[in-house]
Parts: structure tokens; sequence; C-alpha cells
């Protein structure tokens, strides 16, 4: 994605299966580029709905 993609007009939507297993820094790198640029980021878990989820991320 580059830089003329987004502007402070877009609506980013992530649709995620709520297993991320990268990098945790570069996931945050990611997630701050996007919150710079974009104006809504909506992020969609389907795990988030369980009452034994914990929003927890590590690297393996």
């Amino acid at each position: 994605m580059t830089e003329r993609t987004l502007d402070r007009r877009s609506v980013v939507i992530v649709i995620s299966d709520g297993l991320e297993m990268g990098e945790v820094a570069e996931l945050k790198r990611g997630m701050s580029w996007l919150a710079r640029r974009a104006d809504t980021i909506l992020w969609c878990n389907p795990l988030a709905n369980s009452n034994e989820y914990e929003p927890t991320a590590a690297a393996r």
C-alpha cells in the first residue's frame, strides 16, 4: 500500500481471524502507520465475542 492510497478521509477495515502470530513490533509499526494516515480503522475479530478471548499478542 502506498501513501497515496490513504488519506485522512479513508476508513480501513481489517478482517482478521484473530490469530495474529507475527512480530508484535511489526504489527505496532503497521498500525501506527495506518493510524497516522487513515481517519478510522475498524478491526473485525471473530474471537472478540468469546468470553474466554483475551486480546494478547506474542511473537513466536
